[in-house]
């Protein structure tokens, strides 16, 4: 028990059953008030069940255990180690370690997010307090809801690894909807494309005649005038002389206005140099060689800086239909045209019979030489300048791979092969060959709803063997079964208003049952589940399949 107190009663006389003498218990008494007021005091050991340990001094060090002092016990000791369960009444003194359920705030206050915590109050953290974070708020909730991956994100940032993919009708692509960035499914973009084709109901022209515009870089109002051009007579043969054209636009504009009949323009044929240059051998002014166009109007090709080849251009010719009929029939070189405007009767003629003249200034003429001479080596024909006429004669001309068609590529006029056109049209028209493999051709041994057919051959469906008792309505509509272990009744891919026969052998006798969506009498089930051979008829909804059967059949008709 420890030490400072003895047991009085050695003889163990106070126990239960014993009969108490009053000397042994005063002994018992007397020794433990011996021990109590005994200067050096007394302790207990810890013995279970007699009370806490207690030394001499008082209660020991780590002698207080949850099983040895209840909660309304108050504890003095030098330390106390371990958890307190309950209220603690009065001061602390010393290191606590643990938490304090009512502590009002931090003995030293914390960053967090670059913002000073203590406990007292709460902190705002900003996306941007954060290290590395320069996205707002609001752009951060951009994401709220999003369930995008990483993967998908990258695309967006210009990921070039393409993904082999077969592009199906539910498949979608982000569009941009006047500002509003959606997706679009394929079929949409089908209806649209469909749209935009629709402009081809009606084409005759062939795909080597459409090669033609490949490359083409003028406006719809540029091939309209053409059209105009050709409504007033010019033929397909006079367009055709455009061919081998190298002429610009500018060039070709120089004709716009000019009032000169064919006969005048013919008048350069034979010209053997410079007009002008003879001409200020010859004569001292305009009006000496009968020439009505004055100084002014020929200035207009003052400063010209173009070339021979941008004349050529045909890209936004603006000279009328008349005007250029006035080619027709030219057989004189295009250096030749070019000495011309204005003149009234033959040149050679006036240069002969006039005078001489030192310098085009003395005729009125501001643009120099070799402004002029920008139009010398034209070499487009009169036959080729007439196309631009709105000829409308057509030339019958058998189109082959080497032909060319002029193109306007990315601002250069070019001519370009008939294969390049072909390989460019093919790519989204149907082809002559393409009608009877990978188009049905129109109205093409087609069963017409509209109309009274006549079957001239036998028409009939296909039979198909399955005997795990599910039929696919998409294979055929009848089938034969022979099970060799029992199901259930199954019909898959329902499709509204089909109908068929099913050749059911059930010679093993197999148990069969119906599915969910097969409808079928119990006794209809109970009667094909019996060996034999049977004939059942089925109709669906889209839905569910009603079937019918027959009893059993034999070939006797037993």
């Amino acid at each position: 028990m420890g030490t400072g107190y003895v047991r009085n009663d050695t003889a163990n006389n106070i126990a239960d059953g014993n009969v108490i003498n009053a000397s042994d218990l005063d002994g018992e008494f007397d020794a433990i008030q011996s021990a109590f007021n005994a200067s050096t005091g007394h302790s207990h050991d810890g013995t279970s069940g007699e009370g806490p340990q207690i030394d001499t001094a008082g209660i020991a060090d780590d002698a207080i255990t949850g099983a040895k002092i209840d909660s309304t016990t108050t504890v003095t000791a030098a330390s106390f180690v371990g958890p307190v369960t309950g209220n603690v009444t009065g001061n602390l003194t010393g290191a606590v370690t643990g938490n304090a359920s009512t502590a009002t705030a931090l003995q030293t206050a914390r960053n967090i997010a670059g913002q000073s915590f203590n406990g007292t109050a709460n902190i705002s953290i900003a996306p941007t307090d954060l290290t590395g974070v320069t996205a707002t708020a609001t752009e951060i909730n951009k994401l709220d809801g999003a369930n995008v991956t990483t993967t998908e994100i990258n695309i967006i940032d210009g990921d070039t690894v393409a993904s082999s993919t077969v592009v199906a009708d539910a498949d979608r692509v982000v569009f941009n909807d006047a500002g509003t960035m959606k997706q679009v499914a394929m079929t949409d973009l089908n209806t649209y494309f469909e749209g935009k084709m629709d402009t081809l109901a009606g084409l005759t022209s062939t795909i080597a005649e459409l090669n033609k515009l490949d490359g083409y870089t003028g406006t719809a109002s540029d091939l309209n005038y053409a059209k105009d051009l050709n409504a007033t007579g010019v033929t397909t043969a006079e367009f055709d002389k455009l061919d081998g054209l190298t002429a610009t636009t500018t060039e070709l504009n120089l004709l716009d206005g000019v009032t000169a009949t064919t006969t005048e323009l013919n008048y350069v044929d034979g010209v053997t140099s410079n007009i002008q240059t003879q001409l200020n051998a010859k004569v001292g002014s305009l009006s000496d060689l009968s020439i009505t166009a004055t100084a002014t109007e020929l200035n207009k090709l003052d400063g010209y800086t173009g070339s021979t080849a941008e004349l050529n251009i045909l890209d936004g010719v603006t000279a009328t239909t008349a005007e250029l009929n006035l080619m027709d029939g030219v057989t004189a070189t295009t250096a030749e045209i070019n000495y011309i405007d204005g003149v009234t009767s033959n040149i050679q003629t006036q240069l002969d019979a006039k005078g001489n003249v030192s310098t085009l200034s003395d005729l009125g003429v501001t643009a120099t030489a070799a402004e002029l001479n920008k139009l010398d080596n034209v070499t487009s024909s009169a036959a080729e300048f007439n196309v631009l006429d709105g000829d409308t004669s057509a030339t019958a001309t058998t189109l082959v791979d080497a032909d060319r068609v002029v193109v306007n590529d990315n601002g250069t006029m070019v001519q370009v092969a008939m294969t390049d056109v072909k390989t460019y049209t093919n790519s989204g028209v149907v082809l002559d060959s393409d009608i009877g493999s990978t188009v049905q051709a129109y109205d093409a041994d087609i069963l017409k709803a509209d109309t009274a057919d006549t079957l001239t051959a036998s028409f009939r469906g296909t039979v198909t063997t399955d005997n795990d008792l599910s039929f696919d309505m998409n294979v055929t509509n009848n089938f034969k079964c022979t099970p060799t272990s029992g199901a259930a009744l199954t019909f898959t891919n329902i499709t509204a208003g089909q109908s068929g026969n099913i050749w059911l052998d059930n010679s093993a006798g197999v148990t069969i049952t119906a599915a969910a969506t097969t409808y079928i009498s119990g006794t209809d089930l109970t009667t094909i589940s019996t060996a034999g051979v049977y004939f059942l008829s089925y109709y669906s909804d889209g839905t569910n399949v009603v079937v019918a059967c027959s009893p059993a059949l034999t070939s006797t008709g037993a």
